[in-house]
C-alpha cells in the first residue's frame, strides 16, 4: 500500500477542492442565476401588468366624477363657443376688460358675421384701443387665455403705434370670435 506524502496529500485535498467547487457551480450556482434572471423578468411583467391595471384604473375613476368632468369641460366649450355670435355681451366685457387695466377704447367696429373654417361663423371686430405697454400686453394675454368672457378669441392682426414720448400707444387689434353654426343668429 502506498503512502501518500504532505504534498499529494496537499494536491490531492486541492484537486478534490476544485471539483466540488466546479460541482458546486455547475450543479447549484447556474441553476440559482437562471432561476433568479427569470424570476426577475417574471417581477418586471408583474409590474408592467400592475402599472397598466392602475392606469387604466386611474383613466376610469368613478362614474359620477367623470361625468361631473365631463360637464364641466361641456360647460366650459358652450361659453367659448357658444350658439349665437353674442355680439353684444363680448363687447361690454371687452369694454370693461379694457377700463379694468385702465386702457381707453377709442374705437369698435364690428363687421358682418361670416362663416367661416369648419362652418363656424365669425363675428370680426376691429378694435383701437389707447394706453401704456404693460396695460396693452395685460390685455392681449387675457384674450389669449379666454378671459375676455370666457369666448375663443382670434386676433388676425395687431398694429401698435407710439404717439412720441410720453404719450400712450394706440393698438389696433382686428380680432374674430366664433359661434357654432346653426344658432340663433344665423344669417
Amino acid at each position: 500500500m502506498h503512502r501518500w506524502n504532505e504534498k499529494e496529500k496537499l494536491a490531492g485535498l486541492l484537486c478534490l477542492l476544485a471539483w466540488l467547487l466546479a460541482g458546486w457551480v455547475y450543479f447549484v450556482h447556474l441553476p440559482l442565476e437562471r432561476a433568479r434572471a427569470s424570476a426577475r423578468q417574471a417581477c418586471d411583467e408583474a409590474r408592467r401588468v400592475q402599472i397598466a391595471a392602475a392606469n387604466f384604473a386611474n383613466g376610469h375613476a368613478d362614474q359620477k366624477v367623470a361625468q361631473e368632468q365631463q360637464q364641466k369641460r361641456h360647460a366650459f366649450l358652450a361659453q367659448a363657443l357658444p350658439e349665437t355670435l353674442a355680439q353684444g355681451p363680448f363687447l361690454s366685457h371687452l369694454e370693461r376688460q379694457a377700463a379694468a387695466r385702465s386702457l381707453t377704447l377709442l374705437d369698435v367696429a364690428p363687421q358682418p358675421a361670416v362663416s367661416g373654417a369648419a362652418g363656424l361663423r365669425e363675428l370680426p371686430v376691429r378694435v383701437r384701443l389707447a394706453g401704456d405697454y404693460f396695460a396693452l400686453l395685460d390685455f392681449l394675454q387675457d384674450m389669449a387665455s379666454l378671459r375676455i368672457g370666457g369666448r375663443f378669441v382670434e386676433v388676425r392682426g395687431i398694429k401698435v403705434q407710439s404717439g412720441g414720448t410720453g404719450e400712450p400707444l394706440t393698438c389696433e387689434l382686428l380680432v374674430a370670435v366664433f359661434a357654432l353654426p346653426g344658432g340663433k343668429d344665423a344669417p
